[in-house]
Order: C-alpha cells, then structure tokens, then sequence
C-alpha cells in the first residue's frame, strides 16, 4: 500500500471499543486496561514486522505469534513508522 499510494498511507489504528465488531472478529471485547494491553502488543508485532525484512517473533502476555513476515517488505526503510 506504501507504494502504491507513494508514501501517502497513513495507518490508523486502536484498540476498539464496539463490542459487536470485536465478536464479528472472533476476539472479546476485554475491560479497558486489557484491551489496551491487546492493544500495545499488537503494536510491538507490526513495529517489528515493518522495520524488519526478516520472519520475526513475538510472546507477549496476550499475543503469541512465531515467524511472521512482511511480504513484499515496505521498500522505504523501516515502512516510515515515524
């Protein structure tokens, strides 16, 4: 998407708050603090995936994920998270 719209995607994320959403996802809606901490760690996972052109890993407290890549990786170093 990074290179298709020339530099111009800007990825907008949260943790939610819908509840019918999160069922339509399969995930629970979780209290506050959880869900923040769903949240976080699953930033960590797309950090990691966008500055590496690597497989990478993950186990965290909620998320648990071995080896996934990011293919085609951003061809802009680090995917220009900042």
């Amino acid at each position: 998407m990074d290179d298709l719209s020339g530099g111009r995607l800007t990825l907008g994320l949260g943790a939610g708050w819908q509840e019918r959403e999160h069922q339509l996802f399969g995930f629970d809606l979780l209290d506050m603090k959880q869900r923040f901490a769903r949240f976080h760690e699953g930033l960590e996972v797309i950090t990691r995936l966008l500055q590496s052109d690597q497989p990478v890993s993950f186990e965290g407290a909620i998320i648990n994920c071995g080896r996934p890549a990011c293919l085609p990786p951003p061809q802009r170093p680090g995917g220009r998270l900042f």
